[in-house]
C-alpha cells in the first residue's frame, strides 16, 4: 500500500455521505450529531470530534447506533486511569502470575474477587502475538463475569510482563466475535489504552463474523518506507509540484515559514517557549490543523520536514515539540519525528497521558549547550 493511499483518506462531507447511503442529509446530520457527542468524550476540539465522527460514518452510517447498543458495560474515565496504573493493583485482584511458558505459548493466571482467569500468549512468526483469555471454566465471553475493569487491568499487567520477557514482539492482537457486544466495547478501549501506555499504534479490522484488534509497535511496518518515505526525507530532491519553504515573517515571537504543494499554500509556525524550546505547528490553506483531506500527504510532509530542517540549521534549538490528536496526523508525526531524529542525530521522545487523546512528540538536541 502506498503512503498516500494509507494517509490521504479524505473525510466525506454530509452531502457525500447522503449520496453514498441514498438518504437525506438530515438523516446523516442526525447520525453525525450523535457521533460528535460520543467523540467529544475523547477530545476538547469539536472540529476533531466532527472529523472522527464523519470518518466512522463513512465506514458505517449506523456506527454510533451500534456503538450505543454495544456499550452495555460502561468503562468510565476514572476506571480506565485505574486500569492502566499498573503500579496500583485494584482491590480484590490476586496476581497475575506466569504459570508456564513452553515453545510458542505462555500461560498466566490471576483471580478477581476469588474468581479465576487465564491469559494465553501465542507467539507466531514475525514477532506477532495473539492474546486469548477467559475464566476458569474456559468461558471467553466477559459479559456478566464480574468487574471488567479489574479483569482488564490484570490482562494489561500480563501483557507488560510478557513484553519484558519478549522484547522482540512487534504486534499483539486479540479477536472478538461480532455478537459479543461487551467484549467489542472493552477490546476497543483496551487496544487504545494499551497503545497509549506503550506508545504503540492501535487499529482494528472487521471481518464477517469477528473483529480483530491490533496494537503495533512500529508504524513503519505498515508504510512503504523504501519508496515514498525515502523521497520524503531526501530533502535535496524537491518533489514534483512542491515549491520549497521560505521564511515569511516574525510576529509575537513566532517565526512563520510557507511552502506550496500544487498551488496550495501551507504555513509552518515555530513558537518560542523559552530556553531555546519551540512548539511547532502547521496548517493548510483553510487554516485547518488536520492533515486529513489536505492533499498529497507525502509532498506536504516533505515541505514540513524541509521547513524544520531549515529552522534548526538557522536557530539555536534545544528542543522541538509538536502534538496531534487526529489519527492521520499522529501516524505522520510518528514517521516524521523518527526520521527527523535519525537525520539530525537528535533524541526523540513520545509522550502520552491516560486522559488525553493527543500524542506529543519531542525532538531534543543532544549537542545543545546553553
Amino acid at each position: 500500500m502506498k503512503l498516500n493511499d494509507l494517509l490521504n483518506k479524505p473525510t466525506s462531507s454530509v452531502a457525500e455521505l447522503a449520496k453514498k447511503y441514498k438518504v437525506s442529509p438530515a438523516v446523516v446530520d442526525q447520525q453525525l450529531a450523535q457521533g460528535i457527542k460520543v467523540e467529544m468524550e475523547h477530545t476538547k476540539l469539536r472540529s476533531v470530534a466532527r472529523e472522527i465522527a464523519l470518518d466512522h460514518l463513512g465506514e458505517d452510517l449506523h456506527y454510533y447506533e451500534k456503538l450505543s447498543k454495544i456499550e452495555k458495560i460502561k468503562v468510565q474515565e476514572h476506571q480506565l486511569v485505574e486500569l492502566f496504573d499498573l503500579n496500583k493493583p485494584p482491590q480484590g485482584v490476586q496476581g497475575p502470575n506466569l504459570r508456564f511458558s513452553r515453545g510458542r505459548v505462555a500461560y498466566y493466571g490471576f483471580a478477581v474477587d476469588d474468581k479465576k482467569y487465564f491469559v494465553e500468549f501465542h507467539n507466531f512468526p514475525e514477532q506477532d502475538v495473539e492474546i486469548v483469555f477467559g475464566d476458569e471454566h474456559g468461558n471467553v465471553g466477559l459479559t456478566h463475569t464480574g468487574n471488567a475493569t479489574k479483569v482488564f487491568w490484570s490482562v494489561a499487567q500480563c501483557l507488560v510482563d510478557y513484553l519484558e520477557r519478549h522484547p522482540s514482539v512487534q504486534k499483539i492482537y486479540f479477536t472478538s466475535h461480532s455478537d459479543e457486544p461487551s467484549r467489542l466495547r472493552l477490546y476497543h478501549s483496551l487496544s487504545n489504552r494499551l497503545a497509549q501506555q506503550l506508545g504503540w499504534h492501535a487499529s482494528s479490522k472487521k471481518g464477517r463474523k469477528d473483529v480483530e484488534y491490533y496494537v503495533t509497535k512500529d508504524l513503519l511496518r505498515s508504510l512503504d518506507e523504501n519508496s515514498l518515505l525515502v523521497e520524503l526525507f531526501d530533502l535535496s530532491n524537491v518533489p514534483e509540484g512542491v515549491r520549497p519553504p521560505v521564511y515569511d515573517s516574525q510576529e509575537g515571537g513566532n517565526d512563520y515559514y510557507v511552502f506550496r504543494v500544487d498551488q496550495k499554500r501551507y504555513t509552518c509556525v515555530f513558537a518560542d517557549l523559552g530556553d531555546q524550546t519551540y512548539d511547532f505547528k502547521f496548517r493548510d490553506p483553510e487554516k485547518r490543523t488536520s492533515i486529513t483531506g489536505a492533499g498529497d500527504a507525502a509532498k506536504v510532509f516533505w515541505g514540513v520536514a524541509k521547513t524544520i530542517d531549515m529552522f534548526v540549521k538557522s536557530h539555536k534549538v534545544n528542543m522541538l515539540k509538536f502534538g496531534a490528536s487526529e489519527p492521520s496526523r499522529q501516524k505522520l508525526y510518528t514517521v516524521l519525528s523518527k526520521r527527523l531524529a535519525e537525520t539530525l542525530g537528535w533524541k526523540r521522545e513520545i509522550v502520552k497521558h491516560p486522559s488525553d487523546p493527543a500524542t506529543y512528540f519531542r525532538l531534543r538536541n543532544p549537542n545543545y549547550q546553553s
